[in-house]
């Protein structure tokens, strides 16, 4: 059994997050007795059971039947108590049922790649209600499928997360996820009360109708995301991002698209506006996310995805390297797996920071004194490596678009 506690802290604030949070004014919501999101009660999950709390609001993480600490008996807890800490061990956390969320967590996981929500391709992982404040990081949200919102009944769309209120996702990945089929929003849809931001997050695999990646309705920051392979059936919808939100207050910083097809074409964007004049350091291999014309059809050079961290790393020359900006406030301290930013990937002497959710470190001094006898020549220009993924997503009953 599980009991709170207000003097244990979480092994892990993501400061950076908290820094985007103030600087953006996203004024940290008041839970039960004035405590702040992330400064509540404290729960241990020490089992990757999906059971309910035994009886909310004791102050007890008990499941039942089991009498264990699950997350969704601490997400229940914290939905009475107002806000709360929970701890994430690594492991995998296949759910029953969506989670949801009415008022101010703090989730930590013990990394994108360790610590996994599962919805089973059967329910919608993260539920998030108007009025909650909830901060999500380290984790990796997949296979989810959208179903009836209880947060807002008659929503169906989102598949991995359907959010009304604010949340704050760091450091992880949402992949093979999609909404209820015909619906939009694959990875997430960040509806019109939502206010969401974005930092340092890998969105891949993801389909949907519109919005394979994300859809927005509502406020949306993004902030060293990287937005690759996720797929739109509907043709001119925006595979990548599909922005719906009425002129509300959109910030895209430092952040790549590559290779989201709509409809069978290379379409990462749809409905975003001309923002070349305040969004900077960001790269599209299209041109319909309006940025510059020098961060237009730009291959980023992404690696093969790497599995043990559910990141994409960077290619050396590639465009992503050293091609953000440096910015207060929108460079953040450290990539998605915790590496340093920024760094001096290409070695010009000048550490920047790099595009997208990873960070390539910096080249080592060469120790050798030996001489090189190959020929000089050009080097080779990096190109982004063609993934395999699942030919066919269920779910949809439509084909996953995996490569040129």
């Amino acid at each position: 059994m599980e009991r709170i506690s207000t003097a244990r802290r979480r092994r892990r604030l993501v400061p950076c997050a908290l820094a985007l949070a103030a600087l953006l004014g996203l004024t940290l919501a008041l839970g039960g007795g004035g405590a702040r999101a992330g400064h509540g009660a404290v729960f241990n999950v020490n089992s990757t059971l999906d059971q309910p709390d035994a009886s909310p609001g004791d102050g007890a993480c008990s499941s039942t039947p089991s009498g264990v600490c699950t997350l969704r008996a601490a997400i229940e807890e914290v939905n009475v108590h107002g806000s709360g800490n929970i701890n994430l061990p690594a492991g995998r956390f296949v759910l029953g049922a969506q989670l949801v969320i009415t008022k101010s967590p703090t989730i930590v996981g013990a990394g994108s790649g360790r610590t996994i929500i599962d919805g089973n391709n059967d329910h919608r992982v993260f539920d998030i209600a108007d009025g909650a404040f909830v901060y999500i990081g380290r984790v990796s949200i997949e296979n989810g499928e959208g179903e009836m919102s209880v947060a807002f009944p008659g929503h169906v769309h989102g598949g991995g997360i359907h959010n009304h209120g604010r949340l704050i996702l760091v450091d992880s990945t949402l992949r093979f996820n999609a909404p209820m089929p015909g619906s939009t929003g694959g990875a997430m849809t960040n509806a019109g009360t939502g206010v969401a931001t974005l930092v340092n997050v890998t969105i891949r695999t993801n389909v949907a109708a519109n919005g394979g990646g994300i859809e927005n309705l509502g406020e949306l920051s993004l902030y060293n995301v990287t937005i690759a392979w996720n797929t739109a059936i509907n043709a001119s919808v925006g595979a990548g991002i599909y922005n719906n939100n009425g002129g509300k207050p959109l910030i895209i910083k430092n952040t790549l698209l590559t290779n989201n097809y709509s409809g069978g074409n290379l379409l990462n964007c749809a409905g975003l506006p001309n923002t070349a004049a305040t969004n900077h350091g960001n790269l599209s291999n299209d041109a319909t996310c309006g940025f510059t014309a020098a961060d237009s059809n730009v291959d980023a050079g992404l690696g093969a995805f790497d599995f043990d961290n559910h990141t994409y790393p960077l290619l050396a020359g590639g465009a992503a390297v050293d091609g953000g900006i440096n910015d207060a406030g929108v460079c953040p301290s450290a990539d998605q797996i915790g590496a340093p930013r920024p760094q001096d990937g290409n070695g010009n002497g000048v550490a920047t920071c790099d595009v997208g959710a990873t960070e390539r470190q910096a080249p080592s001094t060469p120790t050798s004194t030996a001489t090189s006898t190959a020929t000089a020549g050009p080097s080779p220009t990096p190109t982004s490596t063609v993934e395999a993924a699942p030919a066919t997503d269920i779910r949809i009953f439509a084909p996953l678009v995996v490569g040129p």
